[in-house]
């Protein structure tokens, strides 16, 4: 990604340290610690796991501060699982892959990784590694889990004094990226997942580890979903396209003109480049643009309230169970609202180039996973009274 890699590098290392180091460090007493969660925790960036960013994970600059030098994290080779995606032209936007797959660097590690975030994880499949879900879909189960039992035993089995615990968002990504709310269906059911959240923090509380959560973004707000207008350009030059009034056109839909409100998601993107969406009169193919890769104002408001009704749930098992809460909600619609300083310099959730997303448009960059574990290591100061 253009601004972003460097030789296959992050280039914002010397942010990481003045970031992390702008905390105090965490107690020394805790000696072991162990992250559970998605890919978020696991550090996946630009639609790829890769050793060069997992590095760079949350959970890996946490364990540093708090200087346990031998923190295991399920690190793949290059060019990752899948190769990094990376942006070649932002006007117009395009992306390119390097060719072959990664692979694990440690597959024989003998304990459980500590490191146990799992892209594409909900927390369901975290706890029944062998379902369908986990086995026939998402290779990363195999290779992080290793048969090795569900991730709640595999990490209570490290005799862990710190855990970080963060899940909930792939149990509604699915709907933001099918561009199909369907609850209970393209969705986790919300009585199920609060469940087995609260089951989930009783174990793990029950073994007397300190414990921190964190809630869930605002995933109708991330580029994903926001980045593409619903306008249309003209496919030869980029130039808006506009009516007799000089005002922009929307681009069509299955159903007509897309309202305001509508939001096209990056999905979006290989139909927007061959001109669906346009009549053929005005240069396009005369396609809409297909309904799974739109997100209309009434998917978006159930998605809201979906998350407010996820984020409720893991505030209640948090309070039951004496778990810190850090609300990453509020937090990333304040950097959304205002940016992020850093040496002098104002980062944002912009995209393709304000620093924070990776090329995904959903995923982190480097920087905010030293942001992310300068917060949890603020929380863990403060609440755990160090």
């Amino acid at each position: 990604m253009r601004g972003v890699l460097y030789h296959g590098r992050p280039i914002f290392c010397f942010f990481f340290s003045v970031g992390l180091l702008s905390c105090s460090p965490a107690p020394k007493k805790i000696t072991k610690y162990v992250a559970l969660g998605d890919s978020l925790t696991a550090g996946y960036q630009n639609d790829c796991l890769v050793e060069d960013f997992q590095r760079y994970s949350f959970p890996s600059l946490i364990a540093a501060q708090l200087g346990i030098s031998d923190f295991r994290q399920p690190l793949v080779s290059r060019p990752g699982i899948p190769s990094v995606l990376q942006i070649i032209s932002i006007e117009p936007l395009d992306f390119w892959r390097e060719e072959g797959f990664g692979r694990s660097l440690y597959p024989d590690f003998p304990a459980p990784y500590d490191n146990l975030g799992i892209p594409g994880s909900t927390l369901y499949s975290a706890l029944n590694p062998n379902d369908l879900e986990a086995r026939g879909f998402n290779p990363f189960y195999q290779d992080i889990l290793r048969g090795k039992g569900n991730a709640i035993n595999q990490a209570l089995s490290l005799s862990p004094d710190l855990v970080t615990f963060w899940y909930g968002h792939n149990e509604i990504l699915s709907a933001v990226t099918s561009g199909e709310v369907i609850l209970g269906v393209t969705t986790f059911p919300l009585e199920t997942f609060a469940r087995l959240f609260d089951e989930a923090l009783a174990k793990l509380s029950g073994s007397g580890a300190k414990i921190v959560v964190g809630n869930i973004m605002d995933l109708t707000e991330i580029p994903y979903v926001t980045h593409l207008p619903i306008y249309m350009k003209n496919p030869d030059n980029g130039d808006p396209l506009r009516n007799l009034a000089g005002d922009p056109m929307p681009y069509e839909g299955e159903d007509g003109p897309l309202s305001v409100g509508c939001h096209i998601t990056l999905g979006g993107l290989g139909y927007i480049k061959h001109g669906d969406g346009i009549p053929e009169c005005m240069g396009g193919t005369g396609r809409p643009i297909p309904e799974d890769v739109i997100l209309n104002q009434a998917e978006i408001l159930k998605l809201k309230r979906l998350i407010s009704g996820y984020n409720e749930a893991i505030a209640k098992a948090a309070k039951k169970y004496g778990a810190v809460l850090i609300d990453f909600h509020w937090i990333f619609a304040e950097i959304r609202s205002k940016g992020f300083p850093v040496g002098g310099m104002i980062f944002s959730m912009d995209y393709p180039s304000g620093g924070l997303i990776s090329s995904d448009g959903i995923h982190p960059t480097s920087l905010s996973q030293a942001f992310i574990a300068n917060v949890f290591i603020r929380e863990i100061n403060k609440d755990f009274g160090y």
